[in-house]
């Protein structure tokens, strides 16, 4: 999707260089072999490249804030559909986002679209809506890792509106009993699941191996390794060759390696899977001013409770009492909203990768959506008062937000001290993922005197946007001849460096 914009010879790029084929078995090639392409090779306009990528991540932005609209009026009414709408539009935190080729939006869009349409399901279900099921579970699953939650969500909440007292109309039929919704619930889970296992299949074209060329296989014996070795390091603190290699594999390897070996999924989904298991196991990260290789707890609450604007906290607050006390009782709507924030936010507490507030991102919309009904519900009861405080609260909202304008990556809201307080709270795609350094260039080309020391976090090439520099120890990893300072001058340094995030 991001590629579609760029022709096939958009890029010059090496194919025999061994930065290219030797990827299957040193992975870590990957991030210097794309840095060499887009900046350090003659004729390629990276930034235009990827900027052109950057419109259709936008688009997908754009349909999950539609998405948040549609489902918010199909509960409620337009009045909800606005405000939850407006919501999502002024959050900081999308803006940063949406623009990024990244798939943290585009899942946030693939967890909205499947629940939407399992609560249409759970309305009425018939045979067209089990396929879209399938289909949009199949999109999860390959949009990102995380999508095994939604292989996960479907017979879970099919099972929960089978055991829901109300009658379910299913294939034409209104089933009375429990028993007959619960065979139904298994039915369409299992048909659905049957349908995302092909849609996997389909977008690997239906070949197990990673390339055209059926020889070659990733290094999963290397992952294999690592993983046995990140696990040891986080539930021992120390590790060595001799207990790695005496240490059977754990569970989730082994159901990976045997899925492999069995050719149950294509090969680069499974090894994707293993990578993504070794790196969340154990990575540095930055919290309340201090970092660890150990994950905590609270990351992500204390994340949301500084990133968030204070606007739509208030608002949620103010969402939670309304439904308290006036919103009409309809159980299955109100689990389709608040089952996934939960279920999500448990998996996300529990997890070891706690690398930025981004990965929490998809509770947002519903979150967007029960302030929207919430809005609509108050303005039938307290009438101008209620208007009031939602244009209110918007208002406040889009200043916030506003007010940081361009620099929503590094969105803090003003009780946390805004993004200058952010340095001591949060780091890495918090706050700083190498995204000034036109910012830098502006500045070298008003102050060319002073020799510019750069320690720099990031993937993109300095010398690219013409920046003039001495690269220091512990600064951009493609850098050759990286040094200490030897001379006066100007240090800059990325605040995630500044922050010991280093690698």
């Amino acid at each position: 999707w991001a590629a579609l914009p760029n022709a096939k010879n958009s890029l010059s790029a090496d194919f025999h260089s061994p930065l290219w084929t030797d990827q299957p078995r040193h992975f870590y090639l990957e991030w210097e072999w794309c840095v060499r392409t887009l900046f350090r090779t003659p004729g390629n306009d990276g930034e235009r490249f990827i900027a052109r990528s950057r419109a259709m991540m936008l688009v997908l932005g754009v349909g999950l804030g539609a998405l948040v609209g549609w489902w918010a009026w199909r509960i409620k009414g337009a009045l909800a559909a606005i405000v939850a709408t407006a919501f999502f539009c002024f959050d900081p935190n999308f803006l940063a986002h949406a623009p990024l080729v990244k798939n943290d939006v585009a899942f946030s869009l693939s967890l909205l679209g499947l629940m939407y349409w399992i609560w249409r399901t759970g309305q009425r279900l018939k045979w067209s809506r089990v396929v879209i099921l399938g289909l949009l579970c199949g999109t999860m699953l390959t949009v990102k890792l995380s999508g095994i939650l939604g292989a996960a969500l479907i017979p879970l909440m099919l099972g929960i509106r089978a055991v829901l007292p109300d009658d379910w109309n299913a294939f034409g039929k209104s089933r009375t009993s429990r028993l007959a919704r619960t065979i139904t619930a298994l039915l369409a889970s299992l048909t659905s699941g049957i349908i995302a296992f092909a849609f996997v299949w389909a977008v690997y074209g239906f070949r197990f191996a990673p390339t055209p060329d059926p020889s070659i296989r990733l290094n999963a014996s290397a992952l294999v390794h690592d993983s046995t070795w990140n696990e040891l390091l986080f539930n021992q603190g120390t590790v060595s060759d001799q207990e790695v290699a005496a240490t059977p594999s754990s569970l989730p390897v082994r159901c990976i390696l045997f899925a492999n070996q069995h050719r149950l999924l294509p090969h680069a989904w499974l090894i994707g899977l293993l990578y993504q298991y070794r790196s969340a196991l154990i990575h540095k990260a930055f919290l309340l001013g201090g970092t660890s290789y150990q994950a905590w707890w609270y990351y992500f609450p204390v994340a949301m409770a500084v990133k968030t604007p204070l606007a739509t906290i208030a608002a949620v607050g103010l969402a939670c009492f309304i439904a308290w006390i006036a919103a009409p009782r309809k159980a299955w709507t109100i689990l389709c909203l608040i089952a996934p924030v939960i279920i999500y936010m448990i998996f996300a507490m529990r997890s070891h990768l706690n690398t930025g507030f981004r990965h929490v991102l998809p509770v947002y919309p519903f979150a967007f959506i029960v302030i929207g009904c919430a809005a609509s519900v108050a303005w039938e009861r307290w009438g101008h008062r209620a208007a009031a405080v939602t244009f209110g609260l918007i208002l406040l909202l889009a200043v916030e937000t506003l007010s940081v304008f361009p620099n929503y990556i590094a969105f803090f809201n003003i009780a946390a001290g805004g993004w200058r307080g952010g340095l001591h709270l949060l780091g890495d795609s918090n706050l700083d993922w190498g995204q000034d350094l036109k910012l830098l260039a502006a500045w070298q080309r008003n102050n060319p005197a002073p020799t510019l020391y750069l320690s720099y976090f990031g993937t993109a090439d300095p010398a690219y946007f013409g920046i003039k520099y001495v690269s220091l120890v512990g600064g951009f990893l493609y850098d050759n001849n990286r040094t200490l300072p030897t001379t006066p001058g100007v240090i800059a340094i990325s605040a995630s460096i500044l922050q010991g995030l280093s690698h």
